[in-house]
């Protein structure tokens, strides 16, 4: 089963982001699509990891909705 990006990472115990981790995927039955804005974050620190100017990163994310704003970390 495939679920989006809302649900916790804990729901499945994998987010899958094809061009980072397609590999983990392959076998499970559960997995979770990260949002759009994760999938973007990924793509462009793995270009940047391919070519050899990524040691290491740190951010947060954030958005609004309905009033409220949401933000998410990773490291």
């Amino acid at each position: 089963m495939i679920v989006q990006g809302g649900e916790a990472h804990s729901t499945t115990g994998h987010s899958f982001v094809a061009q980072a981790n397609y590999a983990t995927a392959l076998g499970r039955d559960l997995t979770r699509v990260v949002s759009c804005n994760t999938t973007s974050i990924v793509r462009v620190l793995g270009a940047l990891e391919n070519a050899g100017l990524l040691l290491r990163a740190r951010g947060v994310t954030g958005r609004a909705e309905c009033r409220r704003v949401h933000y998410s970390s990773w490291d």
